[in-house]
């Protein structure tokens, strides 16, 4: 991480404060960098503890992980969907529901039609 930190804080102080968007410019130079590293270099330079908490995820950004095929889940995502269905018991049955659903479908599609 040592080596984009000056470029971290170049784009910082240039008023990019975006995580996810500073993220998005490493990886696309091909660096070596988690989401998780330009956070923590980020909180650094707001002045909020590194430890901190992330927001919780949107109603949206929960919906897209329990939609989306587990296939299709960056690292990132499947990690928070597995954060939120342990906390939540009644999501975690849902997802299931939805999972199951999904199931159906696929053996639907493969079926020949009569």
């Amino acid at each position: 991480m040592d080596p984009y930190k000056p470029y971290l804080e170049r784009r910082f102080a240039e008023g990019c404060t975006s995580v996810t968007h500073l993220h998005r410019e490493l990886v696309a130079d091909n660096a070596p960098v988690t989401y998780q590293m330009v956070r923590s270099h980020i909180a650094t330079l707001r002045g909020t503890p590194a430890g901190a908490s992330p927001r919780p995820p949107t109603v949206r950004q929960v919906t897209g992980r329990l939609t989306r095929h587990p296939i299709a889940l960056s690292e990132d995502d499947r990690a928070g969907l597995k954060d939120v269905l342990a906390r939540c018991p009644e999501l975690d049955i849902a997802a299931e529901h939805v999972r199951d659903f999904g199931d159906l479908a696929s053996v639907a599609a493969r079926s020949p039609s009569s």
